[in-house]
């Protein structure tokens, strides 16, 4: 990571002003790289390769599809009253 942001540095070197604080400026570009780097871990979420996984099965829930219209239905007069 230091690495990279010391290319960054090179990189953006002409953004950087005289007189101010080189120290905090590179600290500013590792830190939005690391939110970058949580922004697109959080979007790309987690991958789980197949060969690697257990294999999955789903099996019935007990009362299917009218146990859940059912709930579904008391929820919605619940809210009503």
């Amino acid at each position: 990571m230091c690495r990279f942001i010391q290319l960054r540095g090179i990189a953006k070197q002409h953004l950087w002003q005289p007189g101010t604080n080189l120290r905090a400026w590179l600290f500013t570009i590792m830190h939005n790289q690391h939110v970058n780097n949580v922004r697109h871990s959080a979007r790309e979420g987690i991958t789980v390769d197949l060969a690697d996984a257990p294999t999955l099965t789903a099996e019935p829930v007990a009362g299917g599809i009218q146990s859940l219209a059912a709930a579904l239905y008391r929820g919605v007069h619940w809210r009503r009253k």
